[in-house]
């Protein structure tokens, strides 16, 4: 089977030719689902709006902060990927932030969403380490 896109980040691999390719729908739909989470908003040329931008938020009153994500990632699918459903989102809770100023400004999202006209689940989760 031909490659549908390349699977990121850059690798090289010579059996779809220079690069890895991703070869099924349900990869796809994933890594561009966690793409348009983790792009900031003005990063994709000619379309300043695409992107949840989660990373402006790692450093934002907690109390806040999943209302904004929540709120932009509802908005964002809907214009640029209306096929997908979120089914839930949960954030690290309050408990899992100690009273060190660095506990309170590591971010947790994960995020469950479907494809219902694939019969087709999924989850991805989001940690600090891969918003910074």
């Amino acid at each position: 089977m031909q490659g549908i896109g390349p699977l990121l980040p850059l690798s090289t691999d010579s059996r779809h030719g220079v690069y890895s390719l991703i070869t099924n729908y349900h990869d796809e739909i994933k890594q561009n689902f966690k793409n348009l989470v983790l792009t900031n908003p003005g990063e994709r040329i000619m379309n300043p709006d695409f992107g949840v931008g989660i990373r402006r938020f790692l450093f934002e009153n907690r109390d806040h902060v999943p209302h904004q994500i929540e709120k932009r990632l509802y908005a964002q699918v809907a214009r640029y990927m209306p096929y997908i459903e979120i089914e839930n989102m949960f954030f690290d809770s309050d408990d899992n932030a100690g009273t060190d100023l660095i506990d309170r400004h590591i971010l947790s999202v994960k995020i469950i969403f479907s494809v219902p006209n694939m019969n087709f689940e999924s989850t991805i989760v989001i940690n600090s380490e891969e918003i910074a």
